[in-house]
């Protein structure tokens, strides 16, 4: 019988319980990916760390007859890495392991795919990256067939696929960018041809499997990894890194985001999928971490959208414990918990700020949102309590 493949792409600096987690001055608590994981029916397979200690966790749950019926792997944040501390803030600032961690999943997937079988992607912030980035890989290329997966190496398979997936994106852009970025395009392409040498021969479309990608779910993408184009006096970032389009691709199934209403910093501007039949894209309260999660002490706020999230998984299949046994382990979902102003915190508060604006029609307000503000005097930290009335509702919303 068919099965699901999760795979779970962990936000900038996350990772359950480790010291990367305090960079953003939040205690070392969970985010919501990895609690989606934990929450997962199945057992642990194993614990592996990965190149340069990029650590991830895999568990599976198994029919009565032996079959597999859901496999999932965690992959902890970008920046986030074992081995290497003092790298760190260099990866959550750039980007470093990005490209790392989709190709990690896409030769997870690629591994243990099987006919009809599903795929479900999720992701916060850059892992909300991760996880739309591989998704629309995986239906734009398909997946490496077994072949190619199993005998000879995916992981070096999946960078050179990676490597002509990103080929197109690149050539597809607007001819008359920079010289900036015509010079980063440039550097790439040279990377590319020699990680091709690296890595083996370049793929061609025999190697592939055409596969549809069941959901992707992801907690407010954050795709803000460019370069300052200083040389030119521009006010502007170039990003390598940006999607080639913000459309939901034909072949993924669904699409879920849970977007900050709250958050400030430019730097943590949000991507937004153009709407789409297939797409829930809502508004919660709260800064970044108050919807993807991390805030030790304080997350009642954040199990607001990850309950949310559990309820759309649910329904596109994946297996979770009961809700008992979620709310024995923490699950307290509270519109009127205490939300967060990191871009107050000493590392944030000399860059740039501004309220978010979102286009008419591309998001809807979730419930939460109203209950918060019909709730009196709620305390965003560090300030005291107030009445919760944000400026920047997208006009002509009313309550459903």
């Amino acid at each position: 019988m068919p099965k699901t493949i999760v795979y779970c792409a962990d936000g900038t600096w996350n990772g359950p319980g480790s010291k990367a987690d305090q960079i953003e001055n939040d205690p070392p608590g969970e985010s919501n990916v990895y609690r989606v994981y934990r929450w997962l029916q199945g057992s642990a397979v194993s614990k592996p760390d990965g190149g340069l200690g990029l650590e991830r966790q895999e568990k599976k749950l198994t029919r009565t007859d032996g079959d597999t019926e859901q496999l999932a792997l965690y992959c902890h944040g970008v920046g986030s890495n074992k081995l290497l501390p003092d790298m760190v803030v260099l990866g959550g600032t750039l980007g470093g392991g990005l490209t790392t961690r989709i190709r990690l999943g896409y030769s997870y997937i690629s591994t243990n795919y099987e006919p009809d079988d599903s795929i479900v992607i999720v992701g916060f912030s850059r892992g909300a990256y991760t996880a739309r980035a591989l998704a629309d890989m995986i239906a734009t290329r398909g997946l490496l067939r077994p072949e190619m997966a199993k005998d000879h190496g995916p992981y070096s398979h999946s960078a050179v696929a990676w490597i002509m997936y990103r080929e197109r994106q690149v050539a597809n852009r607007d001819s008359a960018s920079s010289d900036l970025r015509q010079r980063i395009i440039k550097c790439s392409q040279h990377l590319h041809e020699k990680l091709l040498e690296t890595f083996g021969r370049k793929l061609t479309d025999a190697d592939f499997v055409p596969t549809n990608v069941t959901a992707v779910a992801v907690f407010d993408t954050v795709g803000s990894m460019g370069i300052p184009a200083y040389d030119r006096g521009e006010d502007t970032l170039i990003d390598e890194y940006e999607f080639d389009s913000e459309e939901l691709h034909p072949k993924i199934g669904r699409a879920f985001h849970a977007v900050s209403l709250d958050e400030q910093r430019e730097n943590f501007d949000p991507t937004l999928w153009i709407p789409d039949a297939r797409l829930k894209q809502e508004l919660f309260a709260g800064a970044h971490s108050d919807v993807g999660g991390g805030y030790k002490d304080d997350d009642g706020l954040s199990d607001v959208p990850l309950k949310w999230m559990i309820e759309q998984l649910t329904e596109v299949g994946l297996k979770f414990v009961d809700s008992a046994a979620m709310e024995r382990d923490g699950l307290a979902p509270n519109a009127l918990g205490t939300a967060h102003q990191p871009w107050r915190d000493f590392l944030f508060s000399k860059l740039g700020h501004q309220t978010r604006q979102f286009p008419d029609g591309y998001v809807t307000v979730n419930e939460a949102v109203w209950r918060r503000m019909e709730g009196g005097a709620v305390r965003s930290d560090p300030d005291l309590p107030a009445p919760y009335d944000p400026p920047n509702l997208p006009s002509g919303i009313a309550r459903q």
